[in-house]
């Protein structure tokens, strides 16, 4: 497998030098801290240190155990650990005084990999810190762990890796997995996620080791580079012994962390590079679009195949999610959630409502609820806890991305846990903490305690509580179900109680009885009645209860479509195939989305090929054709001509929408180009819409169109279209696409020609692409009629002629061939453009240098543009020079160094820096990659709050030291083709069959995955490394100085709740 040749798998002792692990009890100096350094919070919130350096570092993920203490995983793990890097520790902060602010400290556990989750269970610790899962045990009470319990190892590595750790109400833990492929022996569900076929056998055992320092059986870290190739990313569920591990839900990136709320519904965040993070509420079989089998399409908007977001997507790096029932805050912050952003500084609270049967939020803004303060405060949150006082605890990583040492080689960086609570709270919260019923065993609490914490701010509460009854089995059935009938208990509570009774005695058919009247009690709380659809179903899939009862099956028709989603979802996970029928004919009269989505999904688990085959030709219901057709394309078991037969024959707009897209992204189909161009003609003629027209000539595309086919398409198509009075870009696109198809045949050069003067860009940008398709009649196409235009048409002939290799086919320009590229060069204001012209002239052959008016043209343009300040201008002015003859010589300046530059912050000019940023073809052109506001691409980081969150020598180094700090997702990969090509960049789309590399100019390129030799990352960023020679000192801090004066996004995606 070539994409494991980059990886190091072997195990290590994590160095523990140096390390001191007692218990502190001292003061975190959070005085000597200006209320500046504190987030901004609404009116009514306060912010306040609860701990900071140099007590803790990085810290990436935050929990609270059931005596109500804060757990830390931090350390110098992320994000480019040696083997003999020192491992991440989980410490234990605790405030003893109930002032607010932690003045405890000891280490729990150390010598893991990067920890990035962890989840309480009992007195088990569970730690997912890539490449493995680790259980860790204080057997003898003294706080700090003897047992390490591997339970799963090889499931990824530090980026984009194992997060989100949740127990649930079922009993369940659930565990989202970045997109970092996983080792062969890694878990089976594990490398069905990430696409790693594999032999070995399909679980791991769990094995048991002594603390990292022991003399003997120590558990070990497991060290795996962090290089790896990216897959897909999801959300898998396992039980309390790692046993019965499966997908859950998938077709994500990097699903930081997930959560549900007091329905046990399930909300979360998913990174993503340019279109913007995403947030999801996940579910059994649900599938997001990264990774797509065959069309990748991040938003999800109107997009069948995969599914919707449930809000506004964020270019920033969303981490941490927790929802927030607590009394201790405002109503208005009550039932909420609340998710970090590391990379803008923020934390957005989510008021969410249900649309049909999707959790969204109930905005198309984001509300910010904290964020940096006015002095760009250490406010990078990570993680997101609701503690047992009611407060929200949220973990902030320090200044830097990495790893920092002192000269003891003690870590320096910078880390805090903020506290931010509500100014009215009555603390009433904290009296939990101090119960009496603490100091007890759970075996000796009373059933009214039990049921107090299933309301517990801290999620270990409701875990541990529910689990003692679930231990006391049927003594505590009665006292349920007379619980869930109960005014006085929150919906919280209801959940959790109905999840314990479901728990206990699945072969009792008295309580399956008792979920069953309740659901059919229509009095009864929506909430509770889909709990019993889904306890019924968890029910059913033990050994002892195997059969879903058959009332759930008359919900699939119910008036509320969350219950009829919960009813295929029951269907679905119990495997019940004997209700295929009713399932059926739901689909074809379902019209919610997130409804239809899991109908065809269990349709497609369901049903044998050729039955769902046979559904396509004799259903009656375009509904169930297109469902079926859907499933049937993402599992790859329709060939490309099964999929012609169903565009010939479908009259259905969006059955031909779907199929012709997959012909188009995958290549497969009508090999016959007549019958690609007659179907499109038809199209055209009946006025069917330009995206089924565009998909097929994405398909023909693919062929080679000559003869009579190559007539009919330019004659019957192309001509009626290509000028029109009013540009449509709809339209624009189709027009060069079709120019581009008919450039592999000779007769299409005038069409060519004509295209290089073209209104539309897209048109113009096609025919400068493809002049080279006709190799050398291209080229002396160009070169006869170069110098009989000018202006921008001129230019289009330069920028199609440099798109030629010239060095494999030497050339021999005339001099008026000369003199129109040094005109051009002389009128073009564009650095790139000027570039390209100038390379063209010094790679022309010896022999054009032999005429003198030819020459003097040349000589003379080397003479100007030697002066030229851009390095890639001056240096080819002088490799011209030589050739003519003609000495030049450039004044080359020193580099721009840091030092330099930010001595010149003081006097620099915004403004200019502004125009910079923004100039198209310029020569440092950010735009290209970099967002700022609405403006500019999502290629690279968003920069719209760059003045809020980063500092001036950190903005400088990155424009000058690109390659020093690389952000996670943003390094560069090598991209080699069957042609020869080498393409470098980033690839931000992935299908089965494609992906797309965005190079460091932003041009992004499509290439077929059949067409790849190699593909490999890079340690270097997509950010182009000469800015220190292509910029001067005054011209990189004109940019630092107005991305320091971006504090905030300007495109209206944040709101900010009104004080």
């Amino acid at each position: 497998m070539r994409g494991w040749t980059i990886l190091v798998w072997t195990s290590i002792f994590f160095l523990t030098v140096g390390v001191d692990r007692s218990c502190s009890a001292q003061s975190f100096d959070v005085d000597d801290f200006s209320p500046s350094a504190l987030p901004a919070v609404p009116e009514g919130f306060e912010a306040t240190f609860f701990a900071l350096e140099p007590e803790v570092h990085n810290p990436a993920a935050i929990a609270f155990d059931a005596k109500g203490r804060l757990f830390v995983g931090h350390g110098p793990q992320f994000r480019h650990p040696k083997e003999d890097t020192r491992g991440d520790e989980v410490i234990i902060l605790e405030d003893t005084d109930g002032d607010g602010v932690a003045d405890s400290r000891k280490t729990f556990a150390h010598g893991f990999n990067s920890v990035q989750s962890l989840a309480w269970k009992g007195d088990d610790l569970w730690v997912a810190n890539a490449p493995d899962l680790t259980v860790v045990r204080d057997l003898d009470g003294d706080d700090v762990a003897d047992e390490y319990q591997l339970i799963f190892s090889g499931v990824g590595t530090l980026e984009h890796s194992l997060h989100g750790l949740n127990w649930a109400p079922d009993g369940n833990l659930y565990l989202s997995k970045g997109d970092t492929p996983v080792l062969p022996e890694a878990p089976k569900a594990f490398r069905e996620l990430a696409h790693v076929p594999s032999d070995y056998p399909d679980t791991q055992p769990t094995r048991i080791f002594n603390a990292p320092d022991s003399a003997e059986n120590s558990y070990r870290g497991t060290y795996i580079l962090p290089t790896d190739p990216h897959t897909e990313g999801g959300i898998l569920r396992c039980d309390e012994s790692g046993g019965n591990l499966e997908i859950f839900a998938r077709g994500m990136r990097n699903p930081y962390d997930i959560c549900f709320d007091e329905g046990f519904n399930w909300f979360g965040t998913d990174n993503d590079q340019d279109g913007g993070d995403r947030i999801m509420m996940p579910f059994y079989g649900a599938r997001y679009a990264h990774r797509h089998p065959w069309d990748y399409q991040w938003k999800g908007d109107d997009h069948l195949p995969t599914l919707p977001a449930s809000g506004p997507f964020f270019h920033g790096s969303g981490t941490g999610v927790s929802y927030y029932s607590s009394e201790e805050f405002p109503q208005d912050y009550r039932g909420v959630f609340f998710i970090g952003d590391w990379l803008l500084q923020k934390v957005y609270v989510i008021h969410p409502r249900w649309d049909g049967a999707l959790l969204k939020s109930n905005s198309d803004e984001l509300e910010v609820f904290a964020e940096s303060g006015p002095d760009r405060s250490l406010f990078r949150p990570t993680d997101v806890a609701v503690g047992p006082d009611g407060a929200l605890y949220v973990s902030s990583w320090g200044a830097t991305y990495g790893a920092e040492y002192d000269d003891s080689n003690r870590q320096i960086n910078a880390g805090r846990i903020f506290r931010i609570a509500s100014s009215d709270s009555n603390h009433a919260s904290g009296d939990k903490v101090e119960s009496p019923k603490r100091s007890k065993p759970l075996s000796e609490w009373t059933f009214d305690e039990l049921a107090e914490d299933l309301d517990g701010e801290v999620l270990v509460w409701r875990v541990n509580a529910q689990d003692e009854l679930v231990r006391r089995g049927e003594e505590v059935q009665e006292p349920i179900e007379t619980a869930l009938s109960s005014e006085d208990l929150t919906k919280e509570q209801k959940t959790w109680l109905a999840w314990a009774l479901g728990r206990i005695s699945p072969e009792d058919s008295e309580i399956d009885r008792f979920f069953l009247d309740l659901l059919k009690d229509r009095s009864a709380d929506e909430s509770l009645r889909i709990q019993s659809v889904r306890i019924l179903a968890f029910r059913s899939g033990s050994d002892e209860n195997d059969r879903l009862p058959e009332e759930i099956v008359g919900y699939l028709n119910d008036d509320s479509a969350r219950l009829r989603f919960e009813s295929v979802q029951a269907i679905w996970q119990t495997n019940s195939k004997e209700w295929t029928n009713p399932l059926i004919e739901r689909l074809a009269v379902e019209e919610d989305r997130i409804v239809y989505f899991s109908l065809w999904g269990v349709l497609r688990d369901f049903l044998p090929v050729e039955e769902r085959k046979e559904l396509l030709v004799t259903s009656s219901s375009a509904e169930v054709r297109l469902g079926i057709l859907l499933g049937l394309l993402e599992e790859g078991n329709l060939k490309g001509n099964e999929v012609v037969q169903i565009l010939e024959s479908e009259t259905d707009p969006q059955i031909q929408k779907w199929a012709s897209k997959w012909m188009a992204n995958v290549g497969q189909g009508l090999e016959d180009p007549k019958q690609v161009i007659d179907k499109i003609l038809d199209l055209n003629k009946r006025g069917i819409n330009y995206e089924l027209r565009m998909n097929l000539l994405a398909a023909l595309d693919r062929m080679e169109v000559h003869g009579e086919d190559w007539t009919k398409l330019d004659e019957k198509f192309y001509e009626g279209h290509k000028n029109g009075e009013i540009y449509v870009p709809e339209k624009s696109q189709e027009i060069a696409l079709c120019l581009k198809i008919l450039s592999r045949d000779e007769r299409a050069l005038p069409l060519l020609w004509d295209g290089l003067d073209h209104e539309w860009d897209p048109v113009r940008g096609a025919a400068i692409e493809s002049f080279r398709n006709l190799d050398e009649k291209g080229r002396e196409y160009l070169l006869a009629r170069l110098d009989s235009i000018e202006g921008d048409q001129l230019e289009a002939a330069i920028e199609a002629l440099s798109l030629f290799d010239l060095k494999k086919s030497p050339w021999t320009p005339n001099d008026k061939q000369v003199a129109a590229i040094v005109q051009a060069c002389n009128n073009s204001t564009h650095p790139l453009f000027r570039q390209k012209a100038l390379r063209l002239l010094t790679l022309a052959d010896s022999q054009t240098w032999e005429n003198p008016s030819t020459k003097s043209f040349a000589a003379e343009l080397a003479k100007q543009t030697v002066l030229d300040p851009d390095p890639r201008i001056y240096t080819l002015a002088e490799e011209l020079g030589q050739l003519v003859g003609e000495e030049v010589h450039a004044v080359r300046r020193e580099p721009a160094t840091s030092e330099g530059v930010l001595a010149l912050l003081g006097k620099a000019d915004a403004t200019q820096g502004k125009m910079l940023f923004y100039q198209q073809g310029g020569r440092a052109a950010c735009f290209q990659c970099h967002r700022v506001g609405a403006e500019g691409k999502n290629f690279a980081p968003d920069l719209s709050d760059a003045g809020g969150r980063l500092d001036p020598k950190t903005l400088v180094q990155s424009i000058l030291e690109p390659n020093a700090v690389i952000t996670e997702g943003y390094r560069a990969q090598m991209v080699e083709t069957l042609d020869g090509d080498l393409l470098t960049g980033v690839i931000v789309k992935e299908t089965d069959s494609s992906l797309e590399v965005v190079q460091s100019d932003g041009e992004a390129i499509r290439v077929n995955k059949a067409d790849i030799v190699e593909k490999r990352n890079l340690d270097t960023s997509i950010m182009p490394s000469n800015f220190s020679t292509l910029l001067t000192p005054e011209e990189v801090a004109d940019i630092v100085a107005w991305l320091m004066s971006q504090t905030g996004p300007t495109d209206d995606r944040f709101v900010k709740k009104a004080e």
